[in-house]
C-alpha cells in the first residue's frame, strides 16, 4: 500500500536502528492482514514484517534476542532488518515487529547450476553465522519457505527440517541447522518435500536418496527431480556431479549431530562442484588446423 504522506519514524535513541510506530506498520499491512503482512508504507520500498506474538512464553526474550543479534551481522546472502517496532496497539497490549527488506519469491524451476549457486549462497550464510561472527549464531529454523509448519506440541524448527534430537528436547545448535541444510539441499535437487506423501512404512527423504545412492547406475534418475533430468541424460551435467551433492546432502542429514558435515565444509565441497561444472561446459578448442 502507498502512504498518502510521510509517516512519523521514531528515534530509538541507543537502538541499532530506528524504530517504526505501530500506527505506520498498521496502516503499511493493511492492519496486519493475514492475507497480506507485506506493504509499502514511507519506507518507499517493500517491506516483510515479522510480528512476534507475545502470547507466547519467551516471545519478548525471542525479540530482543534477535535484535541483538542482527545488529551485529552482515552478509550479502542474509535478508537485511531495516528496522524495528516496540511500542502497544490500539488496545494497549505490548507489540514488537522487526521489518525486513522483502525479497521476492523467486522460481522453483531452476537449471542445476542455478540450483548450485542458491546452495552455496546459503551454505555461505551459514558459515558466516557458524563460524565467523565474534558469537557463533543458530538459524535455528532453516526451510525453503515461511509456511506455518511448525510443530504444535512444541518441537523447535519445522517438522520435516527440525533434527531428530529437537524432538527429544535438546537444545538448538549449529549441527541442528546442518541436518536442516542437509535436508534442504536434498529437496532442491530431488524435487521431494521432507513430508512427502509417498514416504511411509520409515522412509523419509535422507534414507530414500540414501538407498538411491548405495544402488546408483539406474537408481539415481528415480530420485533426480524431473526438472533436472533431461540435463542429466543428455549429458550436460555429469551424472558424478548430481551424486556428489545428493552424498553432501545425506552427510549433512545423518542421525547423530557428531557424524553430520560442518559448514565450511559443505561449503568447500559445493564450490568444488561449482568449479568442476564450469570446467565442463567450456568449448572444447578446436583441433588444430580446422
Amino acid at each position: 500500500m502507498k502512504s498518502k504522506g510521510k509517516q512519523h519514524i521514531v528515534s530509538s535513541g541507543d537502538d541499532f536502528h530506528t524504530r517504526v510506530s505501530y500506527q505506520s506498520l498498521h496502516k503499511a499491512t493493511n492492519g496486519f492482514s493475514t492475507t497480506n503482512l507485506i506493504g509499502v508504507g514511507s519506507f518507499e520500498i517493500t517491506i516483510a514484517v515479522k510480528v512476534f506474538n507475545l502470547q507466547h512464553r519467551g516471545a519478548s526474550k525471542s525479540f530482543m534476542t534477535e535484535c541483538e543479534v542482527l545488529k551485529n551481522i552482515r552478509h550479502r546472502n542474509l535478508v537485511r532488518i531495516l528496522t524495528v517496532c516496540s511500542g502497544v496497539d490500539y488496545q494497549g497490549n505490548d507489540f514488537k515487529a522487526l521489518v525486513y527488506e522483502f525479497v521476492v519469491n523467486g522460481s522453483l524451476r531452476l537449471k542445476f547450476h542455478q540450483r548450485l549457486n542458491v546452495a552455496i549462497n546459503i551454505a555461505s550464510a551459514l558459515d558466516y553465522i557458524h563460524n565467523l561472527c565474534e558469537t557463533p549464531i543458530v538459524h535455528c529454523d532453516l526451510k525453503p519457505d515461511n509456511g506455518e509448519t511448525t510443530s504444535s506440541i512444541g518441537i523447535k524448527g519445522t517438522v520435516g527440517y527440525a533434527p531428530p534430537e529437537y524432538g527429544m528436547g535438546n537444545e538448538i545448535s549449529i549441527e541442528g541447522d546442518m541436518y536442516s541444510f542437509g535436508i534442504l539441499l536434498l529437496e532442491m535437487f530431488t524435487g521431494r518435500r521432507p513430508i512427502d506423501e509417498s514416504f511411509s512404512d520409515g522412509v523419509n527423504l535422507q534414507n530414500f536418496v540414501n538407498t538411491a545412492l548405495l544402488g546408483q547406475g539406474s537408481t539415481i534418475p528415480k530420485v533426480v527431480d524431473p526438472i533436472l533430468l533431461n540435463e542429466i541424460l543428455y549429458g550436460r551435467i555429469p551424472e558424478k556431479a548430481l551424486i556428489s551433492i545428493l552424498e553432501i546432502g545425506v552427510a549433512c542429514s545423518f542421525d547423530s549431530p557428531q557424524e553430520r558435515l560442518n559448514s565450511s565444509e559443505v561449503l568447500t565441497r559445493l564450490n568444488r562442484q561449482l568449479a568442476l561444472l564450469m570446467i565442463c561446459s567450456k568449448p572444447k578448442r578446436e583441433a588444430k588446423g580446422m
